[in-house]
């Protein structure tokens, strides 16, 4: 019966001691995946960014792809992609297209007559050239509600130009962004990634425009060390790095 007893008085001041002290429980580091989106077709898409992004790649054995988001009436264009070379990046570079309408004009001025013929004319002159875009990027970022219900028609995603904080389940018809500003740095990327670490956030798009050195050419210019930078991070980071339709059946599998 003794016996019985100092047990139990052991057993009840081991728990006292417990319950007294502060266990610290190891924190789980959730990881978003990170696409790399570079909007409008710009030529410096495929002369700047993807040499500097197949140098990283090979130099940290990473896979670096990215979402292109294309009107297709700006191919061709002075300062814009030709169709081959948006076909190179598709097809040997593991690249995706997303549409982004005919020729970014601002949807809700469109008749619904007038905005179904915009998007079967863009979808056909993909189809010409052999490419299927993955889903669709609203240009400017808008569309009225009664569009972008249609939309569900031709596309699986949709993606906006909201910096949203985007989690599992995704809602794979209202995908934001992260828009990079020539007023930027490659730090502000960092902390924007790293906010969505801290929030455990599943998924950020990096939005870029053009890659060049003189940030005067407009206010969606990233200078080429900037980009360097960024690729250097995501690499030496251990980010997962998909199109948004991988990181879309992923996610949300």
């Amino acid at each position: 019966m003794m016996q019985a007893c100092k047990l139990s008085l052991i057993l009840i001041s081991l728990v006292l001691i417990l319950t007294s002290c502060d266990i610290v429980q190891p924190q789980t580091t959730n990881k978003p995946i990170i696409v790399i989106s570079f909007d409008d077709e710009h030529v410096s898409t495929y002369t700047k960014a993807l040499p500097i992004m197949q140098e990283y790649a090979t130099r940290y054995n990473c896979r670096l792809v990215a979402s292109n988001t294309v009107y297709s009436g700006g191919m061709n264009k002075y300062g814009h992609m030709s169709w081959q070379q948006l076909t190179e990046l598709t097809n040997d570079y593991e690249w995706e297209v997303f549409a982004h309408s005919l020729n970014h004009n601002h949807l809700e001025d469109y008749t619904n007559q007038e905005f179904i013929r915009d998007i079967e004319t863009d979808l056909a002159n993909f189809q010409e050239h052999g490419l299927k875009p993955s889903g669709f990027s609203l240009p400017n970022g808008h569309a009225t509600f009664e569009q972008r219900e249609m939309l569900k028609k031709y596309f699986p995603i949709i993606r906006t130009s909201l910096d949203q904080r985007m989690k599992v389940p995704l809602n794979q018809y209202d995908l934001g962004y992260f828009f990079y500003s020539s007023e930027y740095s490659y730090r502000d990327v960092i902390d924007r990634i790293t906010t969505g670490i801290n929030n455990n956030e599943d998924l950020i798009i990096l939005g870029f425009h053009r890659v060049y050195d003189d940030i005067n050419l407009g206010p969606d210019v990233c200078t080429i060390n900037n980009f360097r930078e960024i690729m250097d991070y995501l690499c030496r980071n251990d980010l997962k790095i998909m199109t948004i339709k991988e990181a879309v059946n992923y996610l949300n599998q």
